[in-house]
């Protein structure tokens, strides 16, 4: 399995935007994002941009856990996967109202910093070269 694979996110198939992580280094992660098959609230070629904050938001959280597990490893403990939590949305700025739902589109999160349990990262969203929305997410691990 490479690491971080989208599949430790706590989203069952059908909600799991995330497809594949396209790049990580540091403390920046872009994943490749789109609507699943089966994902029960978009019908047809339209959706809201704000269901591509989730994108983003599953993005941040494989980040987050990739830096714990990077952690793990330096203090010289078991890697585990630890569940992350939106625990707000910050400075949201929707660029467009609505997307292709047929389309992919990339998320791309930096850590912005850390303190305990809590990491803030800031990111956007894109569609192809278009950009959609950028936000700031805090989230618990």
């Amino acid at each position: 399995m490479n690491w971080p694979d989208p599949g430790v996110l706590p989203h069952g198939p059908a909600f799991r935007l995330v497809q594949s992580v396209e790049a990580i280094a540091g403390d920046r992660i872009t994943c490749a994002c789109r609507i699943p098959d089966l994902f029960p609230l978009v019908a047809g070629a339209k959706m809201p941009t704000y269901l591509a904050l989730e994108g983003l938001a599953q993005s941040a959280g494989l980040l987050a856990a990739h830096l714990a597990c990077q952690d793990a490893k330096t203090a010289g403990r078991a890697v585990k996967s630890t569940p992350g939590y939106v625990a707000r949305i910050r400075q949201a700025t929707f660029i467009r109202s609505e997307m292709d739902g047929t389309l992919p589109w990339s998320a791309d999160a930096q850590l912005e910093g850390r303190s305990g349990h809590m990491i803030l990262c800031r990111g956007e969203v894109l569609q192809g070269t278009t950009l959609i929305l950028q936000a700031g997410l805090a989230l618990y691990i």
